[in-house]
């Protein structure tokens, strides 16, 4: 905070004041400050909602003997020297309009809104691991049933290696449909802490393939298989 000591100083000593352009510079270059809207925060979310997902996980590894391979960027099952998948699993509703792209511009942009509401709902699993494939289900419902449907997607895609699945609280996901076909398949599920999406990779994924598709317009629900993001992101 060296340079901002000296800016009080200056300021007292010699009744000096800054534009805002300045001071906003100063916090860009000097502190590294970023300008955002802050973070929201759930009041129902468990302050501790990190460490407690770290030592789920951590639990999760020590009882099939797990470990992370870098060089293979996979994780291997000491036991067996098999590799070990981990998913991150997740839903979305996608409503195609075309009013909330953001561009740059030297003239005042036409907006054509996008008056047709399609919704597509989708569930995606998508690999942490390398060597993993992963697997997008287009839904009607999210209903245990389409869940456990889901995991049998997963399931054949992926028929060899064991399968840890990071997926959120919902009532259709804790369902003892949806753990005992999990089990069946032999698919471990590691349950997020509740209303701690930041902890869900997939968020991230979903939130490109939003702004990537709010560039076209769609007119029917088929269309989207084309438009959907194929590119992995390492998170």
């Amino acid at each position: 905070m060296f340079t901002w000591e000296i800016l009080c100083m200056i300021k007292e000593e010699y009744g000096v004041t800054y534009s805002y352009s300045y001071i906003t510079r100063l916090l860009r270059s000097e502190f590294n400050a970023k300008f955002a809207k802050p973070y929201p925060k759930d009041y129902r979310q468990n302050p501790h909602y990190k460490s407690s997902f770290y030592l789920k996980l951590y639990h999760i590894f020590k009882k099939y003997n797990l470990k992370y391979d870098i060089k293979t960027e996979s994780i291997i099952n000491l036991d067996t020297n098999e590799p070990f998948l981990i998913f991150s699993f997740d839903e979305s509703a996608f409503q195609f309009t075309a009013n909330n792209v953001h561009v740059w511009s030297l003239y005042k942009p036409k907006i054509e809104i996008d008056t047709i509401h399609l919704q597509c709902k989708v569930a995606g699993a998508y690999s942490l691991c390398k060597n993993g494939k992963d697997d997008l289900v287009f839904l009607e419902n999210s209903t245990k049933e389409s869940i456990a449907y889901c995991l049998k997607s997963l399931r054949e895609k992926n028929p060899i290696d064991e399968i840890i699945l990071l997926i959120d609280n919902f009532t259709s996901h804790i369902s003892t449909l949806v753990k005992e076909k999990a089990e069946e398949l032999n698919i471990t599920l590691c349950y997020l802490p509740s209303y701690s999406p930041q902890l869900q990779p997939e968020e991230k994924i979903w939130k490109d393939n939003k702004r990537e598709i709010a560039s076209f317009k769609v007119n029917t629900i088929s269309n989207y298989p084309k438009l959907k993001k194929r590119k992995k992101r390492n998170y």
